[in-house]
């Protein structure tokens, strides 16, 4: 390994450096879905998420339409790191017999092209689901997970995943909350704002159970 290492140029060393952690990250969050993370409350990512991707105010650029096109964005968490994933092992793997900055720019359009499948792909697979029996009305008092962050008072829509109806479901979201629910944090669905956007806050669960439990003392 190490002497595949060595045997690397510059160029190829930078691109397995990008390359390798989102190939890593892509990997962790498959394995965590298969097992049944990701979706609901047990995925509880709020201490140690504020700082992350969020901070770059990615999904403020989203939601405000740049980087995203018919309402389809591209550069979510999901795409950048399929971006980085792909652009970098392709550039690693053309600079054998390319040139660096001919390789570099076939690994550019090669990430930018699977992030605009992946995300195209993922928005046509969502409306298909939207479309079909899903009633978002059961998701009413259920845990989520923010996906992309949802702006305060509602002036704008983010996105949150669970698991609805036997399906890892991802979904239009608002909120009545004074600031910014930043990606990864837990939220509680409360109501539906229309047909395919839901009304969440934030959720504490240890707040949720002194709650529940002074409801219990006050009816005996």
């Amino acid at each position: 390994m190490l002497a595949w290492w060595n045997d690397l140029t510059l160029f190829q060393m930078i691109m397995v450096c990008i390359a390798t952690p989102a190939t890593l990250i892509i990997i962790i969050q498959m394995v965590l879905l298969l097992i049944g993370f990701g979706g609901d409350e047990s995925f509880d990512t709020a201490d140690g998420m504020d700082g992350g991707v969020d901070s770059v105010d990615i999904d403020t650029i989203n939601s405000e339409g740049f980087l995203s096109f018919g309402g389809i964005r591209v550069f979510t968490l999901r795409g950048i790191l399929s971006f980085l994933c792909v652009g970098g092992w392709l550039a690693m793997a053309l600079d054998y017999t390319l040139p660096g900055w001919l390789a570099g720019l076939i690994g550019l359009l090669g990430g930018l092209l699977t992030a605009v499948i992946l995300a195209v792909a993922f928005h046509y697979a969502l409306k298909m689901q939207s479309s079909g029996n899903i009633n978002y009305k059961y998701a009413v008092n259920h845990i989520a997970t923010v996906y992309l962050r949802i702006p305060p008072k509602r002036t704008g829509t983010g996105k949150i995943n669970l698991t609805l109806q036997e399906r890892y479901t991802e979904i239009n979201a608002v909120t009545d909350d004074e600031d910014f629910i930043s990606t990864g944090l837990p939220v509680k669905i409360i109501a539906l704002a229309d047909s395919n956007t839901v009304i969440v806050k934030r959720y504490n669960k240890n707040k949720e159970k002194t709650i529940t439990s002074e409801k219990e003392q006050y009816n005996d």
